[in-house]
């Protein structure tokens, strides 16, 4: 009695220290020990006249109380997410965990030792005192090893709790899977064999520290001359009936606290109420722990995934969409243009969960409610519309019209829903009339290519004519200004010469004649003489060269002399009128006196 009632303490202890400050090991520890305890009560049990439903479910509330002490961390913390990662993230160790587990493994090492010495050579009907003594061993030796991992990540920082307090639950896990494992087998084998075994909690684990006359016994066969399965001996069925209450109650038991797990999917949220409260923020894609129904519960709900509805017909056939054939399954006909015009009108609505709280409260059916307030925004905006708008240059329109009423019209009835798109993805004439409407279209859309040829001819020449009119303009604007400018100059030249005639006649006609001769004289080779030195200066002109320079002779080279004479001297003679300059000769060659010279302008005239 001693190793269950020192087993029990342990699982409290580390229970509680497990409540007041969690982490991994201290979870570990908890299961670990609360599963033995509830082994070494069942193999104590298992010797007495204990009612077979109470010895029957003993392990199951003891699988279940270890399920809870793994998960309880994440409950008390009020996070429902099922995750490791966060047990493993609750690191802090409490003062008092290395002391504990020192105490622990002293006492259990006295413990088995005293269980040690009180076994004997056991029956095959006694087997309670070798099973504690090995029990109380294998507890002993994880305190001890727990103690040491303790010790040393705290003075060596090594990462070693954490490896060994997930080993620990892992077979924890092992242990009690072992143990439903014997149970089912134990189902299908005569009553005696099951009596001749050792109890259920047994496991591998705990062969290792037996005795060797019970570990042998462990490991001997049956020894019975009949076969080891008899369906004759078998007690599957009387335990079955003896035991069917109890078993009801617990598979009861067990679906009742499967309620308290929720897989949310991806692409899912999760809506979760504690207490018939709904809580605002929403349960992430994973795992969930909650308390079970009907304290907590979990509403499921597609909000990151993009749905859809199509309105205009019943279901697509998949071919290829022609106007003088079907292409869908019950195509729906709606009146356009007030009432003048028929067409066949598919618009796939795309859709999503925007807040899943107010769409669980307000909504039931989304896609009823879409497909209802999608048809009354198609009809309010088609039946005031053409029908060639419709199919054409006002599609686009539409679509973006009814997306945005369709949006209005949810957001005030708060349905949580919210459009993604809308499209117009098939609008066309019935069948009956489809060839109809596609020469007619087909007609409409010449027209309109030859109206947007005469609007890029118009954009292309209106400006260029507009500019070639406003140069035109602005050249005549500055001639205009030119001659008017000219027109008044002369005007007041001619003013100006009327008042110099009127002041003095004479004066005036003299400076006029002398002008004149100025400009007609202008530009013709002259030569002028002062009349004192008429018949004084032999001179000789020769009027064919004077009159006609093209008959002139060619120029003499310029030879240097000895005698230099400067190129330029004042007063001198044109060489082409008055013949030459003989470099270094020093004079002008005169002509004969006796010869008279009619061109000789200087010569006495008789």
């Amino acid at each position: 009695m001693f190793p269950a009632l020192f087993s029990l303490l342990l699982a409290a202890t580390a229970t509680a220290a497990a409540l007041l400050q969690p982490s991994l090991l201290l979870t570990a520890l908890a299961a670990w020990t609360t599963w033995s305890a509830f082994v070494a009560l069942n193999v104590i049990i298992g010797q007495t006249r204990t009612r077979a439903w109470a010895r029957a479910a003993l392990l199951p509330t003891g699988a279940a109380a270890t399920f809870f002490i793994v998960i309880h961390p994440l409950i008390f913390r009020g996070s429902p997410s099922l995750s490791f990662s966060q047990l493993s993230s609750l690191n802090a160790q409490p003062a008092f965990l290395l002391p504990l587990l020192i105490l622990g493994a002293f006492a259990g090492f006295f413990l088995q030792t005293y269980a040690t010495l009180r076994a004997r050579t056991p029956g095959a009907r006694d087997w309670s005192a070798p099973l504690s003594a090995a029990l109380l061993k294998l507890q002993t030796i994880v305190f001890a090893f727990t103690a040491a991992l303790v010790f040393a990540s705290n003075h060596f920082d090594l990462p070693l709790l954490t490896l060994w307090s997930q080993a620990l639950i892992a077979l924890t896990a092992f242990w009690i899977l072992e143990t439903f494992a014997r149970y089912i087998a134990r189902l299908y084998q005569p009553r005696r064999f099951a009596l001749e075994r050792p109890p259920l909690g047994c496991s591998w684990l705990l062969l290792p520290f037996l005795a060797i006359t019970a570990r042998n016994a462990w490991l001997a066969p049956v020894k019975t001359d009949g076969p080891v399965i008899a369906l004759a001996d078998m007690w599957f069925l009387p335990t079955l009936r003896r035991l069917a209450l109890p078993l009801v109650a617990v598979a009861a038991v067990i679906i009742w606290a499967g309620t308290s797990l929720h897989e949310i999917p991806p692409g899912h949220t999760g809506l979760h109420a504690r207490f018939g409260r709904m809580d605002a923020t929403p349960l992430t894609p994973g795992l969930h722990v909650t308390l079970p129904f009907p304290f907590h519960s979990v509403t499921v709900l597609p909000a990151d995934r993009l749905q859809s509805i199509v309105l205009g017909f019943a279901s697509d056939t998949g071919q290829p969409i022609l106007w003088d054939r079907g292409h869908y399954i019950g195509e729906q006909s709606q009146l356009v243009g007030h009432g003048d015009d028929l067409l066949t009108i598919s618009v796939p609505v795309y859709y999503y969960i925007r807040d899943p709280l107010a769409y669980h409260r307000h909504t039931g059916d989304a896609a009823a409610v879409i497909r209802d307030l999608a048809s009354q925004q198609l009809l309010a905006h088609t039946q005031n519309r053409s029908a060639f708008e419709i199919m054409t240059t006002g599609r686009d329109e539409l679509a973006h019209t009814i997306l945005r009423d369709l949006q209005s019209s949810l957001d005030r009835r708060n349905s949580g829903l919210a459009v993604a798109l809308v499209c117009l993805r098939d609008i066309h004439p019935p069948v009956a009339v489809g060839p109809a409407y596609q020469e007619v279209v087909s007609a409409i859309e010449d027209r309109e290519a030859a109206r947007h040829e005469g609007e890029d001819y118009r954009a292309e020449n209106l400006p260029r004519a507009r500019s070639d009119s406003a140069q035109v303009r602005a050249n005549a604007d500055t001639l205009a200004g030119t001659r008017s400018a000219r027109v008044r100059g002369e005007a007041a030249r001619f003013d100006a010469l009327l008042a110099s005639y009127q002041a003095s006649p004479e004066v005036f006609r003299i400076r006029q004649s002398y002008a004149a001769y100025d400009e007609s004289l202008r530009g013709v080779k002259k030569l002028i003489v002062d009349e004192k030195f008429r018949g004084r200066l032999p001179t000789f002109v020769d009027a064919r060269k004077t009159l006609n320079p093209d008959f002139a002779p060619p120029p003499v080279p310029d030879n240097p002399g000895l005698i230099p004479i400067p190129s330029t001297k004042q007063n001198a003679f044109d060489r082409a009128i008055d013949g030459y300059l003989n470099m270094g000769r020093g004079a002008i060659p005169a002509a004969p006196a006796a010869t008279q010279d009619s061109d000789n302008l200087m010569s006495p005239r008789p």
